[in-house]
């Protein structure tokens, strides 16, 4: 049977290259292996584990006539401890067909990776992590791949793209057309209906002044996929995007950017004959400035969101929101242990989202309670302001504010007090080999969050920080020294909300209190030698030690305390 398996795909990979104008290979190598260690305060869970992994992605893109392009990517992976061809595993990661129609329309179909504005269709960044060492950049890489994250914050679908663009002599340079259609979800034909995002996008390009952009976005369920007495939802998405620009003179130029728009939300369940609707809106207003001699850009913004804003491809989280721990998920002689920011960077599987989801999902407030669902989370409205400066390579600093409240109170029925949200972020890069004239490379690099949330009625106080610290240390031609460090501490008091499958807070009078005294420290320390551009081996050890003396689960388990070592090996291989 594995013979035939394999024959059929290399008739795939083979066959069109035979009638082909181009053929081009790329593709992805990977070899990992990591041993962890766990004890806790009990000492009945200790243990060691060693996993791993080797996988490789190979992609095929045929050329014809310079109109049809066809791409796929095959992975061929094999587990830790597989041998002989045990444990190993044959699927395509990719397929994709793209074309030109008359020359004027240009088509994508298959898997898809879309994104439009962060109110429409966006894959938010889980954490803060612009200034971490690159100890913990290696496995977030690993992650990002894994599960189709892109520095442009899309969202792997599957369906159809048309593009166009219209061309003008003068006044409007251009207008960029899109339309798409994607299935999100695929029906069982009982009670899973089949759901689709579908939409347009029209950018106005004038060349001197910036751009203006036209959105919608709908969400809905396709009729007749499933019975009667199921669910169907219907949402739509309408916005307006501005970037627009004026030059002062030739140091300084001015930005307006920002967004405005409405939803509309449709929900009915013909078993019970219930039905929700509602509308909610947003705007978001911002401007900037640039000086270029000290390459300084400051900017501000305010923004407000509705509380029945409602955009499921901007709004869904990354974390799944039960976030199971693959590596030791239980302690103290078999209690549920809960992820903590080590598992976000050490799990790339079973604990991201890949899926579109109509429901805000739930999260820890102690990773990100002030925008958890990105700039279109609900409720929200404030001011936001931000300053970065880079200095010729030399160092780079930023920084950034967020004063946000509550627009309409929740789960605070009698009083209608507000909470109150601030976040500070701030880092910097700095290239001490730049600033001293050495060869071969020297930089440090800092990173700090810090979050609170409040009110005075029916009391909320949290606060959490994080702190980043991370250097790389070339001490021979391409051969670095890498060292890391993670530090957070949450303390206070939050309350969750929990919603329905209409998005509804179903416990507003009488909400989840929870009391927070945590702790976790990541200590990392490794070397990297690249052998090129396109391959790589790291090896590193990170120290790891959680402390909670308070959570969700206090009553029945008490104060929690463990460490958790990993050694962790990764050669990567690109082309």
């Amino acid at each position: 049977m594995r013979k035939i398996v394999l024959q059929l795909v290399l008739l795939v990979a083979v066959a069109p290259a035979l009638y082909a104008q181009t053929v081009k290979f790329n593709g992805l190598g990977r070899a990992v292996v990591q041993n962890d260690a766990f004890s806790d305060t009990t000492s009945i869970n200790e243990g060691r584990r060693t996993g791993g992994h080797t996988l490789f992605d190979m992609g095929v893109t045929v050329t014809r006539d310079d109109i049809l392009k066809v791409s796929s990517v095959l992975r061929v992976r094999n587990e830790f401890g597989g041998f002989f061809g045990e444990g190993i595993s044959f699927d395509f990661r990719q397929i994709k067909f793209e074309g030109i129609i008359g020359e004027v329309v240009k088509y994508e179909i298959g898997d898809l990776d879309v994104a439009l504005t962060p109110y429409t269709i966006y894959n938010n960044t889980a954490d803060w992590a612009d200034y971490e060492s690159e100890l913990f950049g290696i496995k977030r890489d690993l992650v990002d791949y894994e599960n189709f994250y892109t520095k442009d914050n899309t969202w792997r679908m599957q369906g159809l793209n048309l593009f166009t663009t219209l061309k003008f002599e003068s006044g409007i340079e251009k207008i960029k057309l899109r339309a798409f259609g994607n299935r999100i979800i695929g029906t069982d034909f009982v009670s899973i209906p089949s759901r689709f995002v579908y939409g347009a996008n029209a950018k106005i390009t004038q060349g001197k002044y910036g751009t203006i952009g036209l959105n919608s976005v709908t969400t809905a369920d396709i009729a007749g996929t499933i019975d009667a007495s199921s669910i169907d939802y219907n949402n739509n998405v309408f916005t307006v995007d501005y970037n627009l620009k004026y030059d002062v003179n030739s140091d300084f130029q001015l930005g307006l950017e920002g967004e405005f728009g409405t939803s509309s939300m449709d929900m009915s369940r013909a078993i019970d004959d219930t039905s929700v609707s509602f509308t909610g809106k947003f705007y978001d207003v911002g401007l900037k400035g640039t000086y270029a001699p000290l390459n300084l850009t400051l900017g501000g913004s305010f923004h407000a969101v509705d509380k029945n804003f409602s955009s499921p491809t901007a709004q869904t989280r990354r974390l799944t929101g039960t976030e199971t721990p693959a590596v030791f998920p239980t302690y103290n002689g078999g209690l549920d242990r809960q992820s903590m920011l080590w598992d976000r960077l050490s799990q790339d599987q079973g604990m991201y989202n890949r899926s579109i989801s109509t429901v805000l999902m739930t999260y820890n407030p102690i990773y990100g309670n002030v925008t958890p669902y990105g700039k279109a989370t609900p409720n929200r409205s404030g001011i936001s302001l931000f300053a970065k400066l880079d200095s010729a390579n030399f160092y780079e600093l930023a920084v950034g504010v967020d004063l946000l409240s509550e627009i309409s109170a929740e789960n605070d029925t009698i009083t209608e007090e507000k909470r109150s949200f601030t976040a500070i972020k701030a880092g910097g890069k700095l290239y001490i080999d730049k600033l001293i004239g050495l060869e071969k490379q020297l930089s440090v690099q800092v990173g700090f969050r810090k979050e609170s949330t409040t009110r005075d009625v029916l009391a909320v106080d949290l606060s959490s920080t994080l702190i980043d610290f991370g250097i790389d240390f070339e001490v021979m031609r391409s051969f670095h020294v890498l060292a890391g460090m993670k530090k957070l501490t949450a303390s206070g008091v939050e309350y969750f909300l929990v919603r329905n499958e209409f998005n509804q807070v179903t416990n507003e009078t009488f909400p989840t209190n929870v009391e927070y005294d945590q702790s976790e420290d990541i200590l990392a320390f490794g070397i990297k030698y690249d052998f090129s551009k396109y391959a790589s081996f790291s090896m590193q050890a990170q120290l790891v030690n959680f402390r909670n003396d308070k959570d969700s689960l206090a009553a029945l388990t008490g104060a929690s305390e463990y460490d958790l070592n990993q050694i962790y090996f990764n050669y990567t291989v690109k082309f």
